[in-house]
């Protein structure tokens, strides 16, 4: 391994160098050493679209004052008024101006990143294996930092925070940022806003797509009327000349239909109004034409209306959309259709859909068709099952079309994760591709569409809380609890009840929401004990598994006993030889742990990790807390070596199975800091424990439970080197973060806290010297990472 090390100069007050020492195989040449070869990856757009614009071109051909420095330019707008087409054409117009040209769709951080660390991989081939997205992108960075000439376009931007990472000092290119969003404060450089078309030009958009108006006054005169119509949004008249060219009409009887629409008054937009709604207006005409030729394209594209709207898988979709619509009689070829009008971007790979388009979709419904009401077939089951007359009257009808959509997709998505074990790392990536579709379609759903998806939320919220994501899962399991709620009745508890409230208690006590989980799981215990012990005994072992837990972490060990014990009980008698027993055997070990009963515990951790080994991957999540929980055991009998070995083994797999950003490699790195430190080897301990810390706080966020334990264990380790000044400038922060998310009585803030009692002096001088942002002055600013919007 060769140490390669990188510096990034911040710009601004306060400038400093950072500098970030990566270790990679040999032979990586560093940034400096990698020329640019004219690489470019812009996307291609259609001419035809694309006129009235040389003002705006020429604002972005601008020379910079210093060719030396960083040349930033924002273009902002409506969605749909051409800043991605016009940068687009900047960039093939004025492509031999630079050395390199790459394009980012920097919607959100993580694309940003993905989108760096492809230049990394484009311009670096031998990082393709051995570099995680972080550490490549901050390699684009860099590269970007030593090299001149490039033009980089950062399109789509939300947030300027996003584009922070690259505005320094020591690059000399030239940023390109689009963004349909004020952001406030503009990022330094030029500002182009990007209005609507005039007539002229709208007017030659129409007429260059559809031919028509060139010999003909009457079809230019209409060209101008619709052009007025739909407000002159480039992405409207795009549409409306992709229908007219699919149907073989013209300009004017475009108008003429949309003239005679009788929802006309509804739709018009008055002269400086939205023109999006006039979008809705055209996308409503070009979908009752489509409906005519292929009502099962229609129908495809409002169930795709409830996924996110990039990178539809096709490969995992096509298969399952088909076999959720069922009447579909050639998905290919619908989705040719929907693609020629344009309403869809269509690739080998997936599809695109405008998020305007969506959201125009997902409310088009005609008057009719939401006349047309009926009754779940999920409340026609609750209200069979209850005695109550009030409830039968209570429980309201819905819309059998809204319904169906979304149930189609949901069954799509199901069906696509049917066969990934969403604790198996092998399946993560299909997770990763599927996740954003899973969560755009349950954000949209209603409390009726989530009877119907209570399947899909429960493989989320396991996918999720293996990947430690807690506060991304609460909601969905709330969600299960909402929906099971309404199946309960005085003489039936639904089975989904148990499992969600089962879930709630998993997601509140990771997050170190005791009360909040001890109440989810002594309900689920409650209502356990009013199913058929012989044909839900599964449901009643996973509830006391679960509570079992919440007791420990609250310290009640000797409640938590008969429960774990009650697990392992049932989990033998229904599973035998499984993982599911593995996992009851090894937290009943963890609770004789706590107890002091080591040699149950440690015989316990061994019979787990056999039965595990036997039936599962060695890769596999259970193996791996199974052989943490027997390295704790061993730490705690001081038997140092065997901890030091198990550590080391399930190191090595936790790096090549799941990543090196994974929160349960913090546990892990953290845990081997602690073996090391107890033999007196503080020194190989201390960057252990840095990076067990800053792993778990990029993760999960700087107030979860996990990242406050490993910022504990550094700080001891801190002590034990004689370096207190350190050691309580972080224990203060973990503190007082503790103290604002759990309050004073929780169990970890007395934890945190007690170390602090050894130093009272140097405690009260850094707390009273506790900056706004919560680091204490002369320590690491911002060092517990950043909050990840815990509930």
């Amino acid at each position: 391994m060769a140490a390669q090390s990188i510096e990034i100069a911040s710009s601004g007050d306060g400038a400093h160098i950072e500098r970030h020492v990566h270790n990679w195989p040999q032979p990586v040449p560093s940034p400096a050493e990698v020329e640019p070869g004219g690489e470019s990856n812009v996307p291609w757009s259609d001419p035809r679209l694309f006129v009235g614009r040389e003002g705006a071109l020429a604002q972005l051909a601008v020379e910079p004052p210093d060719a030396r420095s960083l040349h930033v330019q924002t273009v902002c707008g409506l969605a749909g008024v051409g800043k991605s087409t016009l940068v687009q054409h900047y960039v093939h117009r004025n492509r031999d101006r630079y050395a390199l040209t790459w394009w980012i769709t920097a919607d959100t951080p993580g694309n940003l990143t993905a989108g760096l660390a492809a230049l990394t991989f484009r311009l670096n081939r031998a990082l393709r294996t051995t570099a995680t997205s972080e550490d490549a992108a901050e390699w684009a960075i860099a590269w970007l930092s030593v090299h001149a000439g490039w033009l980089l376009v950062l399109d789509n931007v939300e947030d300027l925070g996003h584009v922070r990472p690259l505005l320094l000092d020591s690059m000399a290119g030239h940023l390109v940022v689009t963004t349909r969003r004020d952001l406030g404060v503009e990022p330094p450089g030029t500002r182009l806003r990007l209005e609507v078309l005039g007539e002229e030009e709208s007017v030659a958009v129409l007429t260059g797509i559809t031919g028509c108006g060139d010999d003909d006054s009457g079809e230019r005169a209409a060209a101008a009327r619709l052009a007025t119509e739909i407000g002159h949004l480039p992405l409207a008249l795009q549409q409306v000349g992709a229908y007219v060219v699919q149907t073989r009409s013209t300009l004017a009887d475009y108008l003429r239909r949309l003239s005679s629409d009788p929802e006309r008054l509804h739709t018009a937009v008055p002269e400086g109004g939205d023109p999006e709604r006039t979008v809705a207006r055209i996308w409503h005409h070009t979908l009752q034409d489509i409906d005519r030729r292929d009502p099962a394209a229609v129908r495809l594209l409002r169930v795709l209306a409830h996924f996110a709207p990039d990178d539809i898988p096709r490969d995992a979709l096509g298969d399952a959309l088909a076999h959720a619509l069922g009447d579909l009689p050639d998905l290919d070829r619908s989705l040719s259709l929907l693609n020629s009008y344009s309403l869809i971007t269509l690739t080998p790979a997936g599809v695109s859909i405008h998020r305007l388009l969506q959201s125009v979709v997902r409310g088009s419904l005609s008057q009719e068709t939401c006349r047309r009401r009926v009754f779940s077939t999920a409340a026609q089951l609750a209200l069979s099952r209850s005695r109550l007359p009030w409830r039968r009257r209570k429980v309201r009808p819905i819309d059998a079309e809204i319904v169906a959509d979304i149930a189609v997709a949901g069954h799509a998505l199901q069906h696509a994760v049917h066969a990934l074990d969403a604790k198996d790392p092998k399946d993560w990536p299909r997770w990763r591709t599927l996740l954003p579709h899973i969560e755009a379609l349950l954000s949209h759903a209603s409390d009726d569409d989530q009877l119907l998806l209570r399947d899909l939320m429960m493989v989320t919220c396991s996918y999720l809380l293996s990947q430690g994501f807690d506060a991304r899962a609460l909601p969905y399991g709330e969600m299960l609890l909402k929906a099971g709620e309404r199946l309960l009745t005085p003489d039936h508890v639904p089975p989904g009840m148990i499992m969600a409230l089962n879930i709630l208690t998993m997601i509140h006590c990771s997050l170190g929401n005791y009360p909040e989980a001890c109440e989810a799981g002594e309900r689920g215990l409650a209502l356990s004990g009013a199913l058929d012990d012989g044909e839900f005994l599964e449901h009643i072992q996973s509830t006391t598994n679960n509570l079992a837990a919440v007791y420990r972490g609250l310290g009640r060990h000797e409640d938590a006993l008969p429960l774990d014990q009650k697990s392992v009980e049932i989990a033998e008698r229904l599973h035998g030889h499984h993982p599911l027993t593995s996992v009851s055997m090894s937290n009943l070990g963890r609770t004789m742990q706590t107890l002091g009963r080591y040699d149950e515990a440690l015989e316990l951790a061994r019979k787990a990790l056999d039965i595990s080994r036997d039936t599962m991957p060695a890769a596999h999540p259970t193996n791996l807390t199974n052989l943490n929980n027997l390295a704790t055991v061993y730490l705690s009998l001081e038997q140092y070596e065997d901890a030091e070995r198990v550590n080391l083994e399930l190191l090595d797999q936790c790096e090549e199975s799941l990543g090196g950003d994974h929160p349960l490699l913090s546990v892990v790195l953290s845990n081997l800091a602690t073996t090391y430190c107890r033999t007196g080897r503080d020194d190989e301990a201390l960057p252990i424990a840095e990076r067990s810390a800053e792993i778990s706080a990029q993760a999960l966020g700087a107030d979860h439970p996990t990242t406050l334990r490993n910022f504990h264990n550094l700080a001891h380790i801190l002590c034990t080197l004689g370096r207190h000044r350190e050691e309580v400038a972080i224990a203060v922060v973990a503190l007082k973060t503790s103290l604002e998310t759990f309050g004073p009585e929780h169990p970890l803030t007395e934890r945190l806290a007690a170390p602090l009692a050894h130093h009272p002096d140097l405690f009260q001088e850094l707390l009273s010297g506790l900056s706004p942002e919560g680091s204490p002055e002369g320590s690491p600013e911002g060092s517990l990472g950043e909050s990840k919007g815990r509930p």
